[in-house]
């Protein structure tokens, strides 16, 4: 059953409201602006009806700081009063009344406005159930996109195996533990974390636009031949841009944009493709960097053998103020626990 407050300082309209009203619905009441308050700490509403005029507070007045409260804002509220001014019932309803009833209720009439109200208010919470449904289905579409563009990388070049699955794993594990020590508190929200996680995954989508010949190539890579491995940087930050557009979440494709075009930059400001240096770098980048280079280390490539971890790890411990920022080298040495399993 519905529950429906009435905020009323007249015993007598308080009285003639909640016999017309408690047949249908769950009637609670309260006598002052004050008192209504105190109230909605304690108990959420499905409809609430204020008298225009209570002896501590104008009923608009009153509305307008309940709709303020996140958690109240969209209660419903029906305006009661004595005046039948259609300037005032204009005003009302201006200012976020669903409805505007004049004193003395017909009952019918109360009714019907009130069920009208509830049966809207149906509505709309059925409907925002149904969009928060297709957000999700979206949302679940990226993912799949996220998947398909990295083992389309994966597929190319065997010798990176699990690379990006890897690398994806670091970065979550890194920036969780940053936000424990305190790091970047006012970048570090949930919604980043889960943007630079879902993120992750397509930091080398420009190795797309990469030879097999380069790609794949078992020797050293001639300096012509690694100019155009760098520019798997810059071609991936080119692809995000255009292929995702329109993608929901803004904040996660800026996210990937920066992490697949600047992972390659260097704390000192000597790494590709721009050179950039310190805070400069997206701190998506930044993180994914550590990660990046560690995997590349314990892994075995068609070029090279697989580092042991000690030696790995004392890369990047090394790379501290240099190549990495100090702050991530140490979180992600104090994750090495983590980082092994």
């Amino acid at each position: 059953m519905k529950r429906i407050l009435i905020a009323d300082s007249s015993k007598v309209n308080l009285t003639i409201a909640r016999q017309t009203l408690s047949a249908d619905y769950i009637t609670d009441w309260t006598m002052s602006g004050s008192e209504t308050m105190r109230y909605l700490i304690k108990v959420l509403p499905d409809l609430i009806l204020i008298d225009l005029h209570l002896p501590d507070i104008n009923g608009i007045e009153l509305m307008q700081q309940i709709h303020s409260i996140p958690s109240l804002s969209k209660t419903p509220v029906m305006i009661l009063s004595d005046s039948s001014s259609k300037e005032t019932e204009i005003e009302c309803i201006e200012k976020g009344a669903a409805d505007y009833i004049s004193k003395p209720y017909i009952k019918k009439i109360m009714l019907g406005r009130i069920a009208r109200i509830l049966e809207l208010e149906d509505y709309r919470k059925n409907l925002e159930d149904v969009i928060k449904s297709k957000t999700r289905q979206i949302e679940h579409m990226q993912n799949k996109i996220i998947l398909s563009f990295a083992n389309i990388i994966e597929s190319r070049d065997d010798s990176t195996g699990q690379h990006v699955k890897r690398t994806s794993a670091f970065v979550k594990s890194v920036v969780y533990a940053m936000k424990k020590h305190g790091y970047y508190t006012d970048i570090l929200s949930n919604q980043y974390i889960e943007s630079i996680c879902q993120s992750a995954p397509l930091h080398d989508i420009g190795k797309i636009s990469i030879s097999d010949t380069i790609l794949c190539k078992p020797g050293k890579l001639t300096p012509e031949e690694f100019e155009i491995m760098k520019s798997h940087t810059t071609a991936g930050g080119k692809i995000l841009s255009e292929t995702l557009t329109g993608i929901e979440g803004e904040n996660y494709l800026m996210l990937a944009k920066d992490m697949a075009m600047y992972h390659h930059e260097k704390w000192n400001g000597t790494g590709y493709p721009k050179g950039l240096s310190g805070q400069d770098i997206p701190l998506c980048a930044r993180i994914m960097a550590v990660a990046d280079v560690f995997d590349a280390l314990i892994s075995k490539r068609c070029y090279k053998e697989a580092m042991p971890l000690d030696k790995a790890f004392a890369i990047i411990s090394e790379s501290k103020g240099t190549q990495f920022e100090p702050c991530i080298v140490d979180t992600f040495l104090d994750i090495r626990p983590e980082i092994e399993d």
